[in-house]
């Protein structure tokens, strides 16, 4: 079993319990800090989970895009939440984004296209499996992943599918839902994403952010799950549904996985069956032809 037996040492101590190692046992390692882009004088970053073996395998990739309100990240805020997807075999690439205080949008939807840019380009570098690549995100970040989908071009790499938890779809409409902060002044999250503008007298610049705008019968899309807590107080359930109709209506392969009772991310979102449905997406779709962009 071993691969290093010119070093196995025989056990000779009596009344011992021998373990056997496992050689299909997934470790994870961190590459922390990879520059992946520069902009303005900022570096853009991109943390690497991958699941290490005693040989190395091409493994599928996960862009993860992670939430902030689409300003400055913490990278680190995620590597829990996404431990049970890399242990089972899938590298995740988390992608750090400009903050919407130094370039409003689409500049996190431009990043997001060039982070996939750069793993593809470096995939033998990072074992990546160039023919199975997906987009993932929380939040803002599922936002900004989603409008790099929609904004995506010819040239670039396939992507098998899109995992969205939580994410606002339509900037305008977060205010017809509760919620526990403000999504139509010049300084809230919307407001800063547009370039400071109020929310709800800027048609000419929320129009271009709203998800639904850009799906149509004849755009060519790769299958979305989407996953929402019922009670989450920052983005409104109601954001998910709106794309999922619009998505079905279009006739585009749609899942959505409303979480009863789960907030915004923590604890109660993040449980046994929102992983196992995650999981079951990935792997269905990591398979066989499906409609790539």
């Amino acid at each position: 079993m071993s691969t290093y037996d010119e070093y196995e040492a025989p056990v000779t101590a009596k009344d011992v319990t021998v373990l056997k190692a496992d050689v299909n046992n997934r470790h994870l390692v961190i590459d922390r800090g990879i520059v992946y882009k520069q902009a303005y004088r900022l570096d853009l970053h991109i943390h690497l989970i991958s699941p290490e073996y005693l040989e190395v395998r091409e493994e599928p990739l996960i862009i993860f895009v992670q939430g902030s309100a689409w300003m400055k990240q913490d990278m680190d805020n995620h590597l829990m939440d996404l431990y049970p997807i890399a242990m089972a075999g899938y590298k995740v690439a988390i992608v750090e984004y400009r903050p919407s205080t130094l370039r409003p949008f689409p500049a996190q939807a431009e990043d997001v296209k060039d982070a996939v840019r750069f793993m593809y380009e470096h995939r033998n570098e990072f074992g990546v499996d160039g023919d199975k690549i997906f987009l993932m995100g929380d939040s803002s970040g599922a936002h900004s992943a989603l409008m790099a989908l929609m904004r995506w071009e010819e040239d670039m790499p396939k992507v098998r599918g899109l995992v969205d938890y939580y994410g606002p779809t339509d900037i305008v409409a977060m205010n017809d839902a509760p919620s526990a902060i403000d999504h139509a002044g010049p300084d809230s999250p919307e407001g800063l994403l547009i370039g400071g503008y109020p929310v709800l007298e800027s048609p000419e610049r929320t129009a271009p952010t709203i998800v639904m705008n850009y799906i149509s019968e004849d755009h060519p899309l790769p299958p979305i799950a989407i996953f929402h807590g019922t009670a989450d107080r920052l983005v409104p359930y109601s954001q998910s549904e709106l794309l999922y109709n619009r998505l079905t209506a279009c006739h585009k392969i749609a899942e959505l996985y409303p979480v009863a009772g789960a907030d915004h991310g923590g604890s109660t979102f993040y449980c046994s069956q929102v992983y196992e449905k995650t999981l079951e997406f990935l792997n269905k779709y990591s398979e066989g032809d499906y409609c790539f962009v």
